[in-house]
């Protein structure tokens, strides 16, 4: 199979630039829903181009297994990786963010009067936002999902609106 560096290349460049930067802003709190998928889904293609740039530099990457200080400084990331998958500490629940992901799940499923309380809105002002974004909502004893169905991301999209 011949993979050509004139892709696998701009495919790792790219990619780590799209991981980098949503990464980033995960990790400052200033991702969009847009922003976490793209890192979450998009970021896949890193691993597509590490292998394939692995691929087309194999000569130059085996060397790397031969001298100390690139085996150490692999090792530790190995390690580190290893490590992930330790069971310390709670589980966590829903695939993960600690209990976010249920929150968020139960946030969709409440009425919007409840979720105001929780966010300290007022529920009056939270039904107009939601109205002013698109959201055909009659009141406030409705969820958030009782509006938008199986459309997840409309949904989370709706929650992104409340925060506002």
């Amino acid at each position: 199979m011949v993979i050509k560096r004139e892709w696998a290349t701009p495919i790792v460049i790219g990619a780590f630039l799209l991981a980098a930067v949503t990464g980033l802003s995960m990790f400052f709190e200033v991702a969009t829903i847009i922003g976490k998928n793209a890192h979450m889904y998009l970021g896949l293609l890193f691993i597509v181009g590490g292998i394939a740039h692995a691929w087309t530099n194999w000569v130059a990457f085996k060397r790397y297994f031969k001298q100390t200080k690139p085996r150490i400084i692999i090792g530790i990331y190995a390690a580190i990786v290893i490590a992930t998958f330790v069971p310390v500490g709670p589980k966590m629940d829903g695939g993960g963010e600690n209990g976010l992901r249920a929150f968020m799940t139960a946030s969709l499923d409440a009425p919007i009067k409840d979720v105001a309380v929780v966010i300290k809105r007022d529920p009056d002002r939270v039904l107009k936002q939601l109205q002013a974004a698109g959201y055909p909502i009659k009141n406030t004893s409705q969820s958030v999902t009782s509006v938008t169905g199986d459309d997840k991301l409309r949904a989370l999209n709706a929650i992104n609106v409340l925060m506002k």
